[in-house]
């Protein structure tokens, strides 16, 4: 596959809408021939390819990303982060993204 966003639904994140998803759930041409082996976004995408259908699409790159290894690529209009797999890419994600950093807590902050 290539790298156009409209042949295949990125497995970080996507969004079908309700109609699109009960298709997938009820579909002859998936049911009958059990074309389901391979990566959920890969078969999706050629499910909806080969039906001619959600051909609405939109990718949200370069907001929606894998944290690179040197971690130097978060952006402040980021939507989605992925592949945050240990606490090292957590912590650096979410001091780049705190936005509370500077407040004071609050006196009431010791009450249940």
């Amino acid at each position: 596959m290539s790298g156009d966003p409209k042949l295949f639904m990125h497995g970080m994140g996507y969004v079908l809408s309700w109609d699109l998803a009960s298709w997938v759930s009820t579909a002859e041409e998936i049911l009958a021939r059990n074309d389901t082996l391979g990566p959920e976004d890969l078969m999706l995408g050629k499910w909806l390819n080969l039906a001619g259908k959600g051909r609405n699409r939109y990718d949200l790159k370069p907001r929606m990303y894998d944290l690179s290894w040197d971690m130097d690529n978060l952006r402040p209009d980021s939507v989605a982060v992925h592949m945050l797999k240990d606490n090292r890419r957590w912590a650096t994600t979410l001091r780049y993204f705190n936005v509370t950093a500077g407040i004071k807590p609050s006196e009431l902050y010791h009450l249940p």
